[in-house]
């Protein structure tokens, strides 16, 4: 997939799913994967109907960390028990993997914050 950016420039993942044979959902959050890290850019092309992203390679390297990857791994241990209670809500942030506040009875209610 990579290769294919690198090769054909200011390319969306609509022409990437046709080549490379992935689902576009994959294909979307991979190369927002890769323009968080900055492996590509990314514009916005107008035209008829919605805008679309367009992509572009720019390189660079990778580095590994092993023991924050097996550090991060550990946390699969860590559970959270879910109440079954409809008036026990969490507030749960997707990219530190963590819950930022229990709420309860809803968003008028009682906060907890961790």
């Amino acid at each position: 997939m990579v290769n294919y950016i690198k090769n054909n420039p200011d390319t969306n993942a609509y022409n990437l799913t046709k080549n490379v044979k992935i689902h576009i959902v994959t294909a979307q959050r991979i190369l927002d994967t890769l323009e968080k890290y900055g492996f590509v850019t990314s514009q916005e092309k107008k035209g008829i109907g919605r805008p679309s992203k367009i992509y572009s390679y720019i390189g660079g390297k990778f580095k590994i960390d092993l023991d924050e990857l097996l550090n991060i791994y550990q946390n699969r241990l860590l559970k959270i028990r879910e109440t079954g209670n409809p008036e026990i809500t969490f507030s749960y942030d997707i990219d530190k993997e963590i819950i930022n506040a229990i709420l309860l009875k809803g968003k008028t209610g009682k906060k907890i914050k961790n």
